[in-house]
């Protein structure tokens, strides 16, 4: 008896060395195979996974454990975006002795799929500890084979490119330039930590971090470094080939937004970065890790530039190869932007800006067709190379660009307000003229005193002081006065500022500041990139003396800045 019993108990064991299989042991051999299958089905529905595995035979090298098997349901239920789980039918039939057919059809509700319904079958056998469902791929979807992976890949959009009138492109999607490492040549990682602290003065803890990731998760190359495009010197380049496991790329691992004018259309471009809170708050289709429009045209067109990302779940074989699409939403690219602006004539703008200001000093040129008003250049300096912010900025640069001294961040063009002197003569004469008090052969009634005369011995310039109720300011100056005879012609040829005051104050505060809102001062310019707007009082109408700010406005300063 003894020996009868040894081989009854071997047999069992025998058979789970032979398949390789796991039983869970929930199931007895008092419960049937319909209760078994019923079972096994309702925490499907329930999608409570860890239960549905009590009853389950495990025949695949896909699952071995209760934890793999639940997240093997519950990451492509997940990547299917699965809310809903309903039975519409089940059965369960003999199909030998101790071997039924289970048979059933669920309704997956997706969010991405809408309702799918699909028909599932399983073996159901008896076994030392009572019935057992027989595990395959197919219970999760009907289509799985054994080896069959799930994936869920994004599909990037294409930030749209910038150009000028001219073809140049002025943004664009390239790559940087990138040390890597290739693990599957087995590289020394002390060796190639030494090397890059000496020749690229990188911090070795970094290096050692990203090597530790790339080992933990079994990736075959891990980027090192990136740095701006065109900035790793063929000398660097030579020596990286010369260690062991170490490469250098510029065309496939760091993708980023290249900028070839640099410094000479910095402020118009602009640049990208990260999102900001209200950024995030405000679009559900950015993360942390999306990079948007800071600055320039990248800011002001980032809804046109930006794309948006599709994605695509499919069934991929043991081989890596497409077997099934289950989902796909495609991808949309950005537009891409054609400006007016000129490259040729931005760099010379910018290169004769820069070569002819001295440290300290700073200056805006804008070029623009008359005819149009289409910008053709437009350069502030100094100004700062854009292609930098692709990547962490070091102490020193950050501190210059944010500095209290050159600001060159600010685009002098369009965001600096300056007071506009004698070119604003032409505009501040027309109150008079449409009041009807100044006209071409008009001469204005009034005695000027010539430099270094009586009552003028200290000025360079002739004086004028008028001679009105409540004026308090002094005498107004002019280098030069217009010759005879004094009218409207002769005093814009000489930009007399005592003419142009003089006929300021003839027209008076109300008709004269009621004609600056008419032509906009006060207002900013409609423009593609934000334009400061002007102002004709920088304090408090209190605390204005009104008399002094319209004869100063009549030549062009004063308080008066566009």
């Amino acid at each position: 008896m003894k020996k009868k019993l040894l081989i009854y108990i071997l047999v069992p064991l025998l058979l789970l060395v032979f398949t390789g299989a796991a039983f869970t042991g929930c199931s007895t051999l008092t419960d049937s195979a319909d209760s078994v299958g019923g079972a096994f089905v309702n925490k499907l529905v329930a999608r409570d996974y860890s239960g549905a595995f009590d009853y389950v035979y495990v025949l695949t090298a896909d699952v071995g454990t209760r934890d793999e098997f639940v997240a093997r349901f519950t990451n492509i239920y997940d990547a299917l975006e699965v809310s809903d789980v309903k039975l519409v039918s089940r059965s369960v039939e003999p199909v030998s002795d101790n071997e039924y057919e289970l048979k059933y059809t669920l309704a997956l509700t997706s969010r991405l799929l809408g309702v799918l319904t699909y028909d599932y079958s399983a073996d159901i056998v008896a076994g030392p500890q009572g019935y057992t469902v027989l595990y395959t791929p197919s219970l999760i979807l009907p289509m799985l084979e054994e080896g069959d992976r799930v994936r869920s890949t994004t599909q990037e959009g294409a930030r749209g490119e910038i150009f000028s009138a001219d073809g140049a492109v002025l943004a664009k999607n390239d790559y940087a330039d990138s040390v890597y490492i290739d693990l599957e040549k087995g590289p020394d990682i002390e060796e190639v930590k030494a090397f890059l602290t000496a020749n690229f003065s990188v911090d070795a803890e970094t290096i050692q971090k990203k090597y530790d990731n790339a080992v933990e998760k079994g990736y075959p190359l891990e980027v090192l470094l990136s740095y701006p495009k065109g900035t790793i010197t063929d000398e660097q380049k030579e020596a990286v080939a010369g260690i062991n496991g170490l490469g250098f790329d510029d065309s496939r691992f760091s993708p980023v937004r290249y900028y070839p004018l640099k410094d000479d259309a910095a402020h118009i471009i602009g640049y990208l970065g990260s999102p900001s809170d209200e950024q995030l708050a405000a679009n559900e289709d950015l993360t942390e890790y999306s990079t948007v429009g800071k600055s320039g045209l990248e800011m002001q067109y980032e809804e046109v530039l930006r794309g948006s990302d599709g994605r695509i779940i499919y069934i991929e074989d043991e081989k890596g190869s497409l077997k099934q699409v289950l989902f796909e939403d495609e991808k949309t690219d950005g537009q891409n932007i054609e400006l007016s602006i000129d490259s040729k004539t931005q760099e010379r703008a910018y290169t004769l800006m820069a070569s002819n200001l001295v440290d300290g000093q700073s200056g805006a040129v804008i070029v623009m067709d008359y005819s149009t008003g289409a910008v053709e250049a437009m350069v502030s300096y100094p100004s700062f190379d854009n292609n930098l912010f692709n990547f962490p900025l070091d102490e020193a640069t950050w501190n210059y660009y944010n500095g209290d001294e050159d600001h060159p961040l600010i685009n002098r063009a369009i965001q600096s307000a300056y007071m506009p002197g004698s070119s604003f003569k032409p505009f501040s004469s027309l109150p008079a003229i449409e009041g009807g008090l100044l006209d071409a052969d008009s001469v204005p009634p009034i005695t000027k005193k010539p430099p270094h005369s009586e009552g003028n011995e200290e000025s360079g310039s002739h004086s004028w002081t008028p001679d009105i109720e409540g004026w308090h300011s002094g005498a107004i100056y002019s280098k030069t006065v217009a010759e005879s005879p004094y009218n409207y012609e002769m005093a814009m040829k000489s930009s007399d500022n005592i003419f142009f005051a003089y006929y300021a104050l003839q027209a008076g505060v109300d008709p004269f500041e009621s004609y600056m809102e008419k032509i906009g001062i006060g207002e900013a310019p409609q423009f593609e990139l934000p334009v400061t707007a002007s102002s004709m009082l920088s304090q408090s109408e209190d605390e204005v003396d009104w008399l002094d700010w319209l004869a100063r406005t009549g030549y062009g300063t004063g308080e008066l800045v566009i």
